[in-house]
């Protein structure tokens, strides 16, 4: 019980922590119930579950209720093994043995049933996403997001980015697409100096919109609310983005996911299938210069705090009083 975690558990369970968090303030931000003292928490993490466990979690969270569940499924270093990049099983990392055992997704879904979201977060992503495809009718309520397509593995470590980049994008949209700015400046592609300094401009609340942050949100939903609305069918459109908040939103944001990707090679995968191009819309050119020009009032704001006068003239002079407004400003200061 003393043991310290090893440092790959430490940081397993800090992601686990944070995604938590993220879950809980999604669900009660679209409609679920705020945890009181003693109750049950809306999401349950399992950190390198055995089969068995895993699926008396599954069957019990699907007691609780009948609404829809998010299986978020998290191993950016699963082996290419053909279990998972062949055949399209789910791979469990055994600690005691320290190899990996296959989960089928036919006895996953069994427990799980619909509604349902998977979330694939590894490498042979879009193989998950066809086997579950090939698994389950279309007419059933099942959503399906992937990291990458079948054939493709995650570059993150040699590339020296985060490894959780697609749940990060899902989860933080806003904080993701900050890092890809990041990214793009250090390539010279925007503004360098509004780059680095784009992590410490940006604080608050996604859901206060009196912040940077919540402001950032608010535009990021109008904008990938947008994009879905122009390039989807109407009834796909309607089924991800107007029928379950919190499916909105994972959805908006697996929009984002699809245009950082694709800047590194891969192409996400999900069900139902997205039209191509939605990664290269042209409103991403919107949101790309709209977060420029908010990022530079940050830092001019940062620069000259509103109790100092602003070096920057007005750009017009105001037009004269009439007599009537001078005789009225007259009486006021009397």
């Amino acid at each position: 019980a003393d043991a310290k975690p090893a440092p790959r558990e430490r940081l397993v369970e800090e992601d686990l922590a944070r995604l938590h968090k993220e879950y809980c303030r999604l669900f009660q931000q679209h409609g679920g119930a705020p945890r009181t003292s003693g109750a049950a928490a809306p999401c349950r993490a399992c950190f390198d579950p055995l089969e068995e466990h895993l699926a008396t979690v599954i069957g019990a969270t699907r007691k609780m209720t009948k609404e829809r569940i998010v299986f978020h499924y998290m191993h950016h270093n699963a082996p290419s093994l053909d279990a998972l990049s062949v055949e399209g099983r789910l791979l469990l990392y055994c600690q005691d043995s320290n190899d990996h055992r296959p989960m089928v997704l036919s006895s996953l879904h069994q427990q799980l049933r619909s509604p349902a979201v998977y979330i694939f977060d590894c490498p042979h992503a879009g193989r998950l996403v066809q086997a579950l495809d090939s698994l389950i009718p279309q007419s059933e309520d099942v959503v399906a997001l992937g990291a990458c397509g079948a054939g493709e593995t995650l570059p993150w470590g040699r590339l020296g980015l985060p490894s959780d980049v697609f749940t990060a994008c899902l989860m933080s949209p806003v904080r993701a697409a900050l890092t890809f700015y990041r990214v793009r400046g250090e390539g010279g592609s925007v503004l360098p100096e509004v780059a680095s300094a784009a992590p410490r401009l940006v604080n608050g609340k996604p859901q206060d919109r009196s912040t940077p942050l919540g402001e950032l949100t608010s535009i990021f939903t109008a904008v990938t609310d947008a994009i879905a609305w122009s390039s989807l069918p109407a009834s796909v459109f309607q089924r991800l983005f107007r029928e379950d908040g919190s499916l909105a939103e994972i959805c908006r944001n697996f929009l984002l996911a699809v245009r950082v990707l694709r800047a590194f090679g891969l192409r996400a995968a999900s069900r139902p299938a997205l039209p191509e191009g939605t990664h290269s819309h042209h409103l991403w050119e919107v949101w790309d210069s709209t977060l420029e020009v908010f990022l530079l009032r940050l830092m001019q704001q940062q620069a000259f705090p509103a109790s100092q006068p602003s070096p920057v003239p007005p750009s017009s002079p105001s037009a004269p009083l009439s007599k009537q407004q001078q005789q009225q400003q007259q009486q006021q200061q009397q």
